[in-house]
């Protein structure tokens, strides 16, 4: 009725499977939203049965064993680069990849693309909005397209570290300390 406070919407009870660096820092950072209720990060085999949506943080390797310790109901997701949803088979599924190295607790995701993909409309709009909430870009990568996807973010990522370590010990050689390299280092990053 006119007049009457609206209630708020209730937030979404979400589980955080997995207690590694990405468990821990999603666990933190979703905590700090107010539509978000956050169990976890719980060890792998939990199946937290209060949740809306179980995120399950853990090797791709243990992605179907943990997706199978989780009770029918749940939306049920997997942060894997790699791992299509058919690891998540008879849960209505999706994935968030955050675009970027996460070492633990105290990461600031904002600013970084999110690999998201859904088996339902619902699926996918909830993996979206996961990564809207922590300030990332989603894009939308379909399964057959994800080892490329990885690919592409392995060669920024890992080459980029194996040609500094090669122009740090060349550097070594002719006495140059490896600090008066960065300043070039960043900017061949921003030129690029």
């Amino acid at each position: 009725p006119p007049g009457e406070a609206s209630a708020s919407p209730r937030p979404v009870t979400v589980a955080i499977v997995g207690r590694g660096r990405l468990g821990r820092a999603l666990a933190q950072a979703l905590s700090a939203s107010p539509g978000y209720d956050v169990l976890g990060p719980l060890g792998r085999g939990a199946d937290p049965l209060d949740a809306g949506v179980v995120l399950l943080c853990v090797p791709d390797q243990e992605i179907v064993s943990a997706a199978r310790a989780v009770a029918p109901g749940p939306l049920v997701g997997h942060c894997s680069g790699t791992t299509g949803l058919d690891a998540l088979h008879g849960h209505e599924a999706f994935s968030l990849h955050p675009l970027m190295t996460v070492t633990g607790p105290g990461v600031d995701f904002s600013g970084a693309g999110a690999a998201v993909a859904g088996s339902t409309p619902r699926a996918l709009e909830t993996a979206r909005g996961l990564a809207r909430e922590l300030g990332m870009t989603p894009v939308e990568i379909a399964d057959p397209d994800r080892a490329a996807y990885h690919a592409a973010a392995s060669i920024a990522s890992n080459f980029l570290v194996t040609l500094e370590a090669a122009a740090e010990r060349l550097a070594a050689q002719v006495g140059l300390d490896r600090r008066l390299l960065a300043p070039l280092i960043r900017a061949s990053v921003d030129n690029w």
